[in-house]
């Protein structure tokens, strides 16, 4: 097998296009580019490595929740006359790599035309270093997670509204001046008002189109009256005390009266219940950062949405990064979100394990570095079966002494708006007779309901109460090639060791590709 690797980079007066390869070849006079040489200057094709979920404390394997990590290994470059090359690659200390794109390519051998090439990964650089510098350098890939470790909101507000005048807009005057505008997604419930004209009582609860605004003074809802598709419109309304009017297309309301106690409101994103899944909530999150159709694979997110389509919702304000924002919208699910090789998001739920499911077996001999690691989940418990899930769902995003509560608010909606969190438990307290330091697990999610969240919690419990147990394994690319991140694989033991002898089902919740001479793939199985 050849690896192939066409990059660029910028030599000061325009960008070269740079061919590498494991071994000489090059492309046939059909191909494009034709009759092109790589050269064989390529030593290390590098790794590409992903885990569903964070890393574990260093002693432990991989969790199975928390943020997805992506890693890059690096590609190490020749440049060294004793090899035998001609030309030094001096110059390219003085190049731009950074931000320039590379393709990662295989084919069997230097007699297949690159048409026939298989594309294993694409990216972007993010700079050339050497700890060798006379005899090699290394090209280090950048981590596409990290182009989401950016703010998700930059629009500020500008202090320009410091009157009630004919035009006075609505940005706040200089108290706010420069402060970043809040944004919803879904359904959020008693969430702040920020005052963007306060002269003519007009409140921002996201910036940019909403479904519904529903205002409370002090718990106390306000009586609706009409909604209009413009600012100019909102202000000319005419309202009483009690009674608000909303500018749903830009987040905006108005009172008719300065409120008695504190304004919040509850604010729904999304025309449909079906708009306010995770799946899509995360995807108008990526395209509100920038991103496209094309930076995803959206059959994934059709399938989470297959998996969970109760609604939810999330506010986020300040200088939250867009990574931050969309991991805390998938984590409570057991979701995963990370690029696969060829850069495009992609997003799977951890469910219990299914023989029928499985896309290959492998025997604990088959392991490379034999034999096998059985190591313990980096999770709390180390993978210990818990005997009791509680989820917490509706948020209350400002919760309320009674203080601030007026006094004709019932009892149970005082008590509704002074907690955060509803909650959900569900146990089986028959895992303690066999597990007495079994833990209780607490999950907080972004759930709109008590029915999404007794199923999440349900879910939950039949995934953690049974013991687990994560595999270390390493085995030939060609023999692994079909089992990707959140596949299924049977593990068994011709010699009946480790209680395998009948075989049990695995999901590859760790993949590493590593790309040297005889390329392998190391994953950790957890089931």
């Amino acid at each position: 097998m050849i690896h192939l690797v066409t990059l660029q980079a910028h030599d000061g007066v325009s960008v070269r296009t740079i061919y590498l390869a494991t071994a000489p070849y090059t492309s046939f006079p059909t191909d494009t580019p034709a009759s092109t040489f790589f050269s064989d200057r390529l030593e290390d094709a590098g790794v590409f490595a992903r885990h569903m979920f964070a890393g574990g404390d260093g002693v432990s394997g991989g969790t199975t929740g928390g943020r997805s990590e992506v890693g890059y290994g690096d590609l190490t470059i020749v440049n060294n006359k004793p090899y035998g090359y001609d030309e030094l690659l001096d110059d390219w200390v003085t190049w731009a790599f950074d931000g320039y794109p590379i393709t990662i390519q295989k084919i069997a051998d230097d007699r297949t035309p690159l048409t026939d090439a298989e594309t294993i990964f694409t990216g972007t650089i993010e700079q050339i270093v050497s700890t060798d510098a006379l005899n090699q350098f290394t090209l280090k890939i950048h981590d596409a997670l990290a182009d989401l470790d950016q703010p998700l909101l930059t629009n500020r507000y500008l202090g320009t509204t410091t009157s009630g005048g004919v035009t006075p807009g609505a940005e706040g005057n200089a108290d706010i001046k420069d402060q970043i505008k809040p944004k919803v997604w879904g359904r959020c419930i008693n969430v702040p008002c920020v005052s963007v004209n306060p002269y003519e009582l007009i409140y921002q609860v996201s910036d940019g189109e909403v479904n519904s605004i529903a205002p409370y003074d002090g718990g106390v809802a306000l009586t609706a009256t009409s909604n209009y598709s413009t600012l100019a419109a909102l202000r000319a309304a005419t309202l009483v005390a009690g009674q608000y009017a909303t500018c749903n297309l830009l987040g905006l309301f108005r009172i008719g009266r300065k409120p008695d106690f504190q304004l919040t409101a509850d604010v729904v994103e999304g025309a449909t219940t079906a708009s306010r899944t995770m799946a899509q909530i995360m995807l108008r999150m990526m395209a509100h950062f920038g991103l496209t159709s094309s930076d995803w694979t959206a059959a994934t997110f059709t399938a989470l949405d297959v998996l969970n389509s109760s609604e939810c919702g999330i506010r986020v304000e300040g200088d939250e990064t867009a990574l931050s924002a969309i991991s805390r919208v998938a984590n409570y699910g057991g979701v995963w979100f990370a690029p696969n090789a060829l850069g495009k998001f992609e997003v799977g739920r951890l469910d219990a394990p299914e023989e029928a499911d499985a896309v290959a077996t492998f025997d604990l001999e088959d392991n490379l570095d034999n034999p096998p690691q059985r190591i313990e989940t980096g999770d709390d418990g180390k993978g210990i079966p818990a005997y009791s899930v509680t989820v917490l769902y509706d948020r209350v995003h400002v919760p309320m002494r009674s203080s601030e509560i007026a006094g004709n608010v019932t009892v149970e909606r005082a008590g509704y708006l002074a907690q955060e969190y509803r909650s959900v438990t569900v146990e089986d307290t028959s895992i303690l007779t066999k597990y007495p330091n079994a833990p209780k697990l607490t999950i907080e999610t972004n759930l709109a309901t008590s029915a999404a969240a007794t199923t999440e919690a349900t879910r939950q419990l039949n995934l953690r109460k049974v013991l687990r147990e994560m595999y270390a394994f390493e085995l030939p690319a060609e023999s692994a090639e079909d089992v990707q991140l959140g596949s299924t694989v049977m593990l068994e033991s011709e010699g009946e060791r480790m209680g395998l002898a009948d075989g049990k089902p695995f999901i590859a919740v760790t993949r590493q590709d590593s790309r040297k001479d005889v390329p392998t793939i190391s994953f950790e199985f957890w089931g």
